[in-house]
Parts: structure tokens; C-alpha cells; sequence
């Protein structure tokens, strides 16, 4: 089971992970809004910058 280890901040455009926030390129943030809900641009530039685990799930505020 994949564990919840980071919550995107829509409205700050901004990661929370347990060491703070982490700014979200505005090309990547674009990527998430109210109408579309879709993580996968947004976990996929996390991970490769080693912000979160792959196995990593990531929730969403607005």
C-alpha cells in the first residue's frame, strides 16, 4: 500500500513534505488545477528531484 507523504498546496502552488514546502515550477503547477485533479506531471518532477519516493502518494488541498 502506498503511503500519503506529501500534500500539494494549489492555491500556494507549493509541495508540503515533512522537512516544509517546496515551490512548484509554474509549468508543473499549471499541470494541476479545480477542473483536473491529475498528480502525475507533478509526482513525476518530485520524484526526480528527490523530494518524494516513487512508491509515494501525494494529496491535494485548494
Amino acid at each position: 500500500m502506498h503511503q500519503l507523504q506529501a500534500i500539494y498546496l494549489m492555491e500556494l502552488r507549493e509541495l508540503l513534505v515533512s522537512d516544509g514546502t517546496v515551490k512548484v515550477p509554474d509549468g508543473i503547477a499549471d499541470t494541476v488545477s479545480p477542473d483536473v485533479l491529475d498528480v502525475r506531471y507533478l509526482k513525476r518532477w518530485a520524484v526526480f528531484n528527490n523530494i518524494i519516493p516513487a512508491t509515494a502518494e501525494i494529496g491535494i488541498t485548494m
